[in-house]
């Protein structure tokens, strides 16, 4: 964990726009990710609003369903979920190359662990994994999004953050560990709680 503190960096890995999430599309901030590192929290992902503060601060459940909610009024479906795809699948990009620029320096399941343990921590969700020599199983008490209050009762935007964190998953597998794939969340589940992954290497 020590050398990965190093990779924590006031560049912004990205931001994107916040906006009103009724019919008409009015845009009301700027939320910045950063990859942070801090002794209670270790190295994880965090959404800031500049000039805000920490009482702005999110994690990174709370980044996939704001970013969805900011999409809901103003785009056609497809185009929602071409979003939220299109959002996991970068920042899952931008997160690899930030944690493993050499992908060759380690092990792919070790880069996967490292990652995911990264991701989870970034989500506030407290886990539980069982490792096997091809399989990585992490299992929650309850899903992320279902326990995040700001959103409950917006149903779909559930649904289209985990699309969010599947296409995430997928990417983080694509770039430093293409041997591995992941079995569980599939595209299908996302309208189930996000309870368990289960990554698996052929």
């Amino acid at each position: 964990m020590s050398g990965w503190m190093e990779q924590a960096s006031d560049t912004p890995l990205f931001n994107y726009t916040i906006a009103s999430a009724d019919m008409r599309y009015i845009e009301i901030g700027e939320r910045v990710l950063y990859l942070r590192a801090d002794p209670e929290h270790g190295l994880h992902v965090r959404g800031e609003i500049p000039g805000c503060g920490p009482g702005c601060y999110v994690d990174l459940s709370q980044v996939f369903l704001e970013f969805t909610m900011s999409c809901e009024g103003c785009r056609e479906e497809d185009v929602v979920d071409e979003a939220l795809v299109y959002f996991g699948e970068r920042l899952g990009t931008l997160l690899s190359s930030r944690l493993y620029p050499d992908e060759k320096k380690d092990a792919a399941v070790d880069r996967l662990v490292g990652m995911f343990d990264c991701i989870f921590r970034s989500m506030n969700v407290p886990y539980s994994m069982e490792q096997e020599q091809s399989r990585l199983h992490y299992s929650f008490a309850s899903c992320p999004f279902c326990d995040n209050e700001a959103y409950a009762g917006f149903t779909r935007s559930m649904d289209m953050a985990r699309l969010g964190f599947v296409s995430l998953c997928e990417s983080i597998l694509h770039n430093i560990a293409p041997g591995w794939v992941l079995e569980k969340p599939a595209k299908t589940d996302i309208n189930n709680p996000l309870l368990e992954v289960v990554l698996i290497r052929y």
